[in-house]
């Protein structure tokens, strides 16, 4: 089971006020929907409908529990959530049986079309039926003819791209009371994964759950780590030839209710962490191949570094300007299909194309630095999860984006490549709010410390002067907001993507709640000194 995102709330707020300090923090690494299948019997693009196969264990559903009123606080009940999977030499496939129960009107919004995810350039998608049981009757409402396939592109406002498909499946005639009785299965496993295997499966959902039962079939031959987090479940284990069969099962499972505004690190939903990497050092060791420094042979490339070098005099100036380099000249933009979720491009390509994602642009500032005699790393780090990362399984999922190590003069610096128009001089800058990384280097074998962002690396000062010449006459409003540090990079990002009619109306809008008839009497003015001071 997937757990729903959370979305936070934001109250109204000052324009001046750095409600959520304007860092363009990206997250490169995306949840991985994975899942099984065969032969085709009936096949269209991108799907078949097959019966599941010999491995795959039938439970079944209480069809007969009785029902919730419709004053029920959940829109659907899950009768039934079954998920098995079966880790192979070279695939891995994913059987997931749904039975949800339509509580109320929202739930006929909710159930009324079915999503089955997958991605097409490692994965195939099996249905195996489609069901609506009203009473005693089971209406087959699997029309394959009808199915949709969709591009389903969840991440594109964030400038990401990672070629997910949906089938999309409309239930005609659904009923409040009726159960939606559903199967599928999809095979394949990311190449970047290079044959290992790593998952997290959420144990609870929004929706209460009478039955949650959760297979796995491993191979004896290969070491599993298994972590619980908000939960106390052991398995079932038994032996099946080569196979070891894990099964969890749980009942009367409780809905999670998610409260508004919760930290992002805070997560509520009871989980199974299933790893084939043992530690944090077999996580590098995994990276490390794709995230190698190469000696830059690229001419155009080459030629920049030497700019630089001869350009500034210092190797702190140098490292300032490939670093504003990389977080304003190479645009933000993910084309994440099939390894390269995971695996960033070459720095050269980078460089050609002026776009990249985060990991694209970390590989590409680090090997620049290495190149100008600058020790650097990419370091894998979690956007939300902070100093949580301690308790977690070891895991390349355990990671959603990647940031830069940089040792100069005795310093440490973690720079982030798409925080983009930071300002001021190399020892003003201010680390990351990420407190934990795992550095790409040689030797390293365990999280490191990023220091906590001090709570003077950024400040907001705004003086509102009102002038009147009578009681009677007009009265004119100047506002003058001065931003400093972490302030001053948010505030200098806004105002590169906005035009100044655009904050002209902000500000306009958030007065006006004050008095109605106030007007501008032009757009505001900018002054900026990046170079000197943040």
């Amino acid at each position: 089971m997937i757990a729903p995102a959370q979305n936070p709330s934001f109250g109204e707020s000052h324009p001046d006020r750095p409600s959520a300090r304007r860092k363009v923090y990206r997250t490169v690494f995306c949840c991985l929907l994975l899942l099984i299948v065969g032969v085709p019997a009936v096949a269209k693009p991108g799907f078949t409908v097959k019966l599941p196969q010999s491995w795959v264990r039938s439970i079944e559903a209480k069809f007969d529990s009785p029902g919730k009123p419709s004053t029920a606080s959940t829109s659907s009940t899950f009768l039934l959530d079954d998920h098995q999977f079966r880790v192979g030499e070279k695939t891995v496939e994913r059987y997931f049986h749904h039975v949800q129960r339509v509580e109320s009107a929202a739930g006929l919004q909710d159930l009324s079309q079915l999503k089955f995810y997958f991605e097409p350039s490692y994965q195939r998608l099996v249905i195996h039926f489609v069901r609506i049981r009203r009473g005693g009757k089971t209406i087959d409402a699997l029309r394959p003819a009808e199915i949709k396939i969709i591009q389903q592109e969840e991440e594109l406002n964030q400038q990401l791209y990672n070629g997910t498909l949906a089938a999309l499946i409309f239930l005609n005639d659904l009923r409040v009371g009726d159960v939606v009785d559903s199967a599928y299965t999809i095979a394949g496993e990311n190449p970047v994964l290079g044959g290992r295997y790593a998952e997290t499966v959420y144990l609870a959902d929004r929706q209460p759950i009478e039955h949650l039962s959760m297979r796995l079939l491993w191979p004896t031959k290969r070491a599993l780590a298994v972590k619980n987090e908000n939960v106390d479940l052991q398995p079932a284990v038994q032996t099946i030839g080569a196979e070891s069969e894990y099964v969890w099962h749980r009942t009367n499972v409780a809905a999670i209710d998610v409260e508004d505004s919760t930290p992002g690190w805070f997560n509520p939903y009871p989980s199974l962490s299933l790893s084939e990497f043992q530690s944090w050092e077999a996580v590098v060791q995994w990276a490390i191949p794709m995230y190698k420094f190469n000696p830059i042979d690229d001419s155009a490339l080459a030629a920049q570094i030497k700019k630089w070098e001869s350009n500034f005099g210092t190797p702190a100036e140098r490292m300032l300007a490939a670093l504003r380099f990389v977080q304003d000249e190479i645009r933000y933009l993910g084309i994440e299909l099939g390894r390269y979720s995971h695996q960033p491009s070459l720095p050269a390509a980078v460089f050609q194309r002026r776009f990249g994602d985060c990991k694209d642009k970390s590989l590409l500032l680090s090997s620049i630095l290495n190149s100008m005699g600058i020790e650097a790393a990419p370091a894998l780090v979690d956007s939300t999860a902070g100093r949580s990362l301690d308790e977690r399984q070891p895991s390349p999922f355990a990671f959603d984006h990647v940031i830069v190590q940089a040792k100069l003069d005795g310093r440490t610096y973690w720079l982030d490549a798409t925080a983009s128009y930071e300002g001021g001089k190399l020892n003003q800058y201010y680390d990351p709010p990420y407190e934990r990384a795992l550095v790409l280097r040689e030797g390293s074998d365990a999280l490191e410390k990023i220091p906590r962002m001090s709570h003077t690396a950024g400040s907001t000062t705004v003086r509102e002067v009102y002038k009147a010449s009578s009681v009677n006459a007009p009265v004119s409003l100047s506002v003058t907001s001065t931003y400093r540090g972490a302030d001053a990079d948010s505030m200098r990002y806004r105002v590169a993507n906005s035009s100044l009619a655009e904050l002209s109306k902000q500000y306009l809008n958030y007065y006006a709640n004050v008095n109605q008839s106030i007007t501008t009497d032009g757009l505001p003015q900018v002054s900026d000194d990046r170079e000197t001071t943040s």
